[in-house]
């Protein structure tokens, strides 16, 4: 995908046809005295019940945005998302991506890391 490329999961996004800046308030000029809540709090609304909020977000991450609301987080807490290492991973068993704060899981679940454990083990036997 280059830079400009919209990603295929965008189509179902529930933020299509609404307005930009929900979810981008710096393109409207100073916060008002209530900051930039308010308007995010719209766009929250729409992310919470986004088919695609996980790849919103994943994207956001992986491509470092500063700005604007990605995955129903804002700036500031998609920085406090990486200062405690909050990311992406693929699950060693089934593939599935998942979310671990430390970083260093290898498996989505219990049952993930069991599994892969017996497989090994049949490997070596």
């Amino acid at each position: 995908m280059t830079e400009h490329e919209t990603p295929a999961w965008f189509a179902d996004a529930q933020c299509l046809g609404l307005p930009t800046a929900w979810w981008h308030p710096e393109k409207l000029g100073d916060a008002e005295p209530g900051g930039y809540n308010d308007v995010y709090r719209q766009a929250r609304i729409v992310c919470n019940g986004c088919p695609v909020r996980e790849q919103c977000l994943d994207h956001a991450i992986e491509h470092r945005e500063t700005n604007g609301m990605w995955g129903g987080r804002t700036p500031r807490q998609r920085r406090g998302d990486a200062r405690t290492k909050l990311r992406a991973l693929i699950c060693g068993h089934c593939s599935k991506r998942f979310r671990s704060s430390h970083g260093r899981a290898s498996y989505c679940s219990v049952s993930c890391r069991r599994a892969a454990s017996k497989r090994r083990e049949r490997a070596t036997a």
